[in-house]
C-alpha cells in the first residue's frame, strides 16, 4: 500500500526526487560512454560513480507512490536522456572556435552509437526488472522491511545492467577483450553491490521523511 500524501505535498517530494535521477542518468551515461576509472586494482566504467544513485531513488518513489509513478519518472528520465544527447550530437555538428576546443568537445560528449543504444537498452529493461521485483517483494512478502526490498530487486536488476552495458560499452564499443570485459563487468557489479549497501541508510532516512511529512505513523 502506497502512502496517501496529499497531491501538493506529492509533488513537493517527487519533483526534486525525479529531477536528481534525471541528473544522475544523464551525467552517467555521458561519462560511461567515453571514461574508463583504471586504479592498480580494477577497472570500472566512469558513468558507474553516480549510476546506483537511480536504483535508490526509484526505490524510494516506488516504495512511496507506486510503479506507476515509478515507471513515469523512469519515462521522463528516458526522455530528458535522448534530448540532452541529441542536442549534444547537434551542436557536434557546428564549428569549433579552434581545433583544441573541438579535440576536447569530442573527447567528452563523442558517444558512440553502440554505447548509446547499450546504455539505454540496459536502463530501460534493468529499471522495469527493478520496479517489478520491488512490487513483487512487496506484495508476496509483506514482513520485509523497504530496505531489503529495496536491497533485492536492485541487486538483481543490476546484474542485468552490468551484462548488456559493459558488453555493448567496454566488448563492442571499446574493443576490449572478452576476457578483460568479464573481468571489468566483474568489478562493476561488485562496485553496484557495495554502493547499494553503502545507499541502505539514504534510503531508509527518505522513506521515514517521506512518512513524517504524510503524517502516517509507522505500523
Amino acid at each position: 500500500m502506497n502512502f496517501p500524501v496529499h497531491r501538493d505535498k506529492r509533488d513537493k517530494i517527487i519533483f526534486p526526487l525525479s529531477l536528481c535521477f534525471s541528473l544522475f542518468l544523464i551525467l552517467s551515461n555521458l561519462i560511461a560512454s567515453s571514461r574508463l576509472i583504471v586504479t592498480p586494482y580494477f577497472t570500472i566504467p566512469g558513468g558507474l560513480l553516480l549510476y546506483p544513485f537511480t536504483y535508490v531513488i526509484s526505490n524510494i518513489v516506488n516504495e512511496a507512490f507506486g510503479a506507476t509513478q515509478t515507471r513515469l519518472m523512469v519515462f521522463y528520465a528516458f526522455l530528458g536522456n535522448l534530448f540532452a544527447l541529441c542536442v549534444l550530437k547537434i551542436f557536434s555538428i557546428f564549428p569549433a572556435a579552434s581545433p583544441e576546443v573541438s579535440h576536447a568537445w569530442h573527447t567528452i560528449f563523442d558517444t558512440s552509437p553502440i554505447a548509446f543504444f547499450s546504455s539505454f537498452i540496459a536502463f530501460i529493461i534493468s529499471q522495469q526488472l527493478d520496479i517489478t521485483l520491488f512490487q513483487l517483494l512487496k506484495r508476496c512478502l509483506p514482513q520485509f522491511p523497504p530496505w531489503l526490498r529495496n536491497y533485492f530487486s536492485s541487486s538483481l536488476s543490476q546484474i542485468i545492467d552490468t551484462i548488456i552495458v559493459d558488453m555493448g560499452v567496454i566488448y563492442i564499443g571499446m574493443h576490449y577483450s572478452f576476457t578483460q570485459t568479464l573481468q571489468i563487468m566483474t568489478f562493476s557489479y561488485l562496485y553496484k553491490i557495495s554502493s547499494s549497501t553503502l545507499l541502505l541508510p539514504l534510503f531508509h532516512l527518505s522513506i521515514k521523511r517521506i512518512l513524517n511529512e504524510s503524517k502516517i505513523k509507522t505500523r
